[in-house]
C-alpha cells in the first residue's frame, strides 16, 4: 500500500511553488478538470507567458481579485495535489519530444548544435562532427558531460563536448582535484593542455 505524500511541515516558499507549477503546464491542464477552488489560479498560470516574465504572487492576487491569505491557501492546496498526483500516476508527466543540444567550444566562443539523435552519447565516448571543423579547428570530440532537462512536454539532453580524445587518467585527476577542493575556479576557462599542466603540478609523479 502506497503511503500518502507528505509535504514538509515547514511552509514551502510560495515563489518557488509557483515557479515549479509554471514548468508543468500540461499537468495543470489536466488538474483544472477536478473542479477544486484553485481552478482560477490554474487558468491564470496556464495563460501566463513565463518566457517573457516570471509571474509574482502579488500580481496574481491582483488579477484574480483575491487576498494574500486566499492565494496562499489555493497555492498550498494546488501544490499538494500536484505532488500527490505525480507520486501515484506515471502517465501524468510525459516528455516525449526529445531534443539533443551539443555544446562545442570554438576558438573564442561556444556554439550550440541542436539535433535529434537515436542514441545519446555517454561521457567519455567519441563524437565526430566534421562539419564544425572550420569553427572548432577539430572534427573529433569527446563527451565531457551529459545533462537531461525536462520542460513541459520536451526532454532536452545537453551534451558538452571537448576537442580531442577522452583521457581517463585526466578525468580521474580532475575528479580528485574537485573532491579535494584544489581545483581553482579560473581553471575552467583554461585550454585542455593548460588544465593538464595544472593537474601535473597538483599531482606530480
Amino acid at each position: 500500500m502506497k503511503r500518502p505524500v507528505e509535504l514538509p511541515k515547514e511552509p514551502l516558499e510560495a515563489s518557488k511553488m509557483l515557479y515549479n507549477l509554471t514548468l508543468v503546464k500540461p499537468v495543470l491542464l489536466k488538474m483544472q478538470q477536478n473542479g477544486k477552488t484553485y481552478v482560477p489560479l490554474i487558468k491564470l498560470i496556464l495563460v501566463t507567458d513565463t518566457e517573457e516574465k516570471r509571474p509574482t504572487g502579488k500580481a496574481i492576487q491582483q488579477q484574480l481579485g483575491i487576498s494574500a491569505a486566499v492565494y496562499r491557501r489555493w497555492l498550498d492546496l494546488l501544490y499538494a495535489d500536484f505532488m500527490a498526483l505525480i507520486a501515484t500516476d506515471a502517465d501524468v508527466l510525459r516528455f516525449p519530444d526529445i531534443e539533443h543540444v551539443f555544446y562545442v567550444k570554438g576558438q573564442e566562443e561556444i556554439v550550440e548544435v541542436r539535433c535529434r539523435l537515436t542514441v545519446t552519447p555517454r561521457v567519455g565516448e567519441e563524437v565526430e562532427l566534421w562539419f564544425l571543423s572550420a569553427f572548432a579547428r577539430e572534427g573529433t570530440f569527446y563527451v565531457s558531460r551529459v545533462t537531461h532537462e525536462y520542460l513541459q512536454d520536451k526532454t532536452l539532453i545537453h551534451i558538452t563536448l571537448q576537442p580531442g580524445y577522452y583521457d581517463a587518467y585526466f578525468a580521474h585527476l580532475l575528479a580528485r582535484a574537485l573532491f579535494e577542493d584544489r581545483w581553482p575556479r579560473e581553471a575552467w576557462g583554461m585550454s585542455d593542455y593548460q588544465q593538464k599542466e595544472l593537474l601535473r603540478k597538483l599531482y606530480p609523479g
